[in-house]
């Protein structure tokens, strides 16, 4: 009987370890990406690691920002264009891939562009409260653009003698605004802390694409061609 106890402990023990195991493999996976794609949250003495969490730990009394110079963020993003489909390295040197380049664009591509411009932040530190103070410039566009824009100037109008080359998916859409922030980070004890940021957003500039159709037909006679647009932009 003792036996038998003992062998529905282990196997109770052995399943719940297995399912500890296997937890922490999928949280692992987890924190792997996010250190991945936001690295400046692991940065507790980096004062601009509280703008993913506004309760991540708190090392110093305090910061102030430099106007236009103590945080500049800029990523660029495409999903079509890349230098080893347009530039081959062989024995003899380097040598364009029109042709591979163009094959591998996508029938529609994106290029994004986030810029992040701070012109002034500040923050200090009392005895449980931390306040943080940010205003900043930020930029968001998003180009959307076909196939054929590379195309046709690359390997001429010949392609498109039989049937037009059409531009459907030519857009813009671009945001520029101001935000400004204001957080709170409120320590509860060694353990816990409690932390929230509101912001608040003026709007700039905006520019958007609402309808575009471009189709460019070729003259079987002169290999002239012709242009039809319709095309409306906010």
């Amino acid at each position: 009987m003792i036996q038998k106890i003992l062998r529905l402990i282990y196997k109770k023990n052995a399943m719940r370890n297995k399912t500890i195991i296997f937890l922490c493999l999928v949280l692992a996976g987890l924190f792997s990406q996010a250190q991945e794609s936001r690295t400046v949250h692991f940065m507790q003495f980096n004062p601009y690691s509280n703008l993913l969490n506004p309760a991540a730990p708190v090392k110093y009394k305090g910061y102030v920002g430099i106007p236009f110079i103590s945080n500049i963020h800029l990523n660029v993003e495409n999903t079509g264009i890349q230098y080893d489909h347009l530039i081959k390295i062989n024995e003899t040197g380097k040598t364009l891939t029109i042709n591979n380049f163009i094959d591998h664009l996508h029938k529609t591509n994106r290029l994004n562009l986030n810029l992040n411009l701070e012109i002034f932040s500040f923050g200090f530190k009392t005895k449980h409260l931390f306040v943080t103070v940010s205003d900043r410039i930020k930029t968001d566009a998003y180009l959307f653009y076909p196939q054929t824009l590379f195309k046709l100037p690359l390997q001429g109008n010949m392609n498109y003698i039989d049937e037009p080359a059409e531009f459907n998916n030519l857009a813009i859409n671009a945001n520029i605004y101001n935000e400004l922030g204001v957080g709170f980070r409120y320590q509860i004890n060694d353990q816990w802390a409690i932390g929230f940021k509101p912001k608040f957003l003026i709007g700039l500039a905006n520019i958007k694409t609402n309808s575009s159709h471009f189709k460019l037909t070729t003259n079987p006679n002169n290999y002239d061609l012709t242009m039809e647009e319709n095309f409306s932009v906010n």
